[in-house]
């Protein structure tokens, strides 16, 4: 794969890599990285990513693709404490969650990762050897998990009252435009025998470019509030108004007075 004689190709690679030199300047300029360490890890080594592999797919072009295959294990460990990240902003503490949350997250999970397992045994695809037809079929069960993963994390996002222009929800947001044209790239790949600089292969570039963007507009905005007081927060604010109770009547809010009880109070 020569680039130079791709000029939309290697447009597409160079605007990724400064979008996303700009996304990680603006995690570490505004000290984001404190918060989000996983996902600037995930930015830093995706930028060192695109200029290795526009180096061997200019230079070495036979080497290209055994670079890339090589990474995968990496971007796969790195998106994983991501999602993991990114359910802690989100969910903490567990603790004061209502009941079965987390247990409803998993089951949704668990089944999308059975339905995308089923679909890529019973359609592995047709590559050119064994070993290409496995990767190709894990990398389509990868990108339908992590797309639903993160599909699932925008729609706790709003039911847990974090609006739109929270962090939490621009990360989701951006993976999840990013995934889900990168599921159907993926699964049209593994279908159809493509080769992996194919022009279907722009259009993951392009969406991939606009979730840099989205991640840089998030980021370069202060963060959000909550729209809604979380578990945590109602329970301090019960404390509070328990606090101003107590000093005026001596009692809980809670506690019922003598003329509510049985019998008098006797």
């Amino acid at each position: 794969m020569n680039l130079y004689s791709q000029p939309l190709l290697l447009s597409l690679w160079i605007a990724i890599m400064i979008a996303q030199g700009y996304t990680l300047a603006i995690l570490i300029g505004r000290k984001a990285y404190r918060e989000y360490p996983a996902f600037t890890i995930c930015r830093a080594i995706g930028e060192i990513q695109h200029l290795a592999f526009l180096y061997f797919a200019s230079y070495h072009p036979s080497l290209y693709l055994p670079v890339r295959w090589g990474a995968y294990p990496l971007d796969l460990i790195t998106t994983t404490a991501l999602v993991l990240e990114v359910f802690y902003r989100l969910f903490h503490p567990l603790q004061t969650l209502p009941k079965r949350t987390i247990p409803h997250f998993l089951q949704a999970t668990s089944a999308l990762i059975l339905i995308a397992v089923g679909f890529a045994i019973r359609f592995p695809g047709a590559q050119p050897t064994a070993w290409m037809t496995f990767a190709r079929a894990m990398d389509q069960v990868v990108s339908w998990v992590l797309c639903g993963a993160f599909g699932f994390i925008v729609i706790f996002a709003k039911y847990f009252g974090v609006p739109w222009r929270h962090r939490v929800f621009g990360i989701a947001a951006g993976y999840l435009m990013y995934l889900g044209i990168d599921v159907a790239v993926a699964t049209v790949v593994a279908q159809f025998r493509l080769p992996p600089y194919s022009p279907i292969k722009l259009l993951d570039m392009f969406s991939y470019l606009l979730a840099c963007l989205i991640w840089a507009y998030y980021f370069a905005k202060p963060e959000g509030p909550r729209l809604l007081p979380n578990m945590e927060q109602i329970k301090e604010i019960r404390a509070i108004v328990d606090s101003h109770v107590i000093a005026m009547t001596g009692a809980r809010i809670d506690e019922p007075s003598r003329s509510d009880k049985p019998w008098g109070g006797q």
